[in-house]
């Protein structure tokens, strides 16, 4: 199952509400636990997930139109 644009960014805004200061190192765990399980799908939407924490931390989308 893969999510849509518009839930990677919730799921990103959501992951940076519960984390707070360890969204990090809580990203960090979780694809590696997905890798070890060998889940390369879970792998590549966290991965996402993570680019979208970065974006938000930065206070800039790479595509302002990805908010929509």
């Amino acid at each position: 199952m893969s999510l849509t644009d518009w839930e990677l960014w919730a799921v990103a805004a959501k992951v940076m509400e519960a984390e707070g200061d360890e969204v990090g190192e809580f990203l960090v765990e979780r694809v590696h636990a997905l890798t070890e399980a060998g889940d390369e799908d879970g792998v590549m939407t966290w991965l996402a997930v993570a680019d979208r924490v970065q974006q938000l931390i930065a206070g800039k989308p790479s595509d302002p139109k990805e908010l929509n």
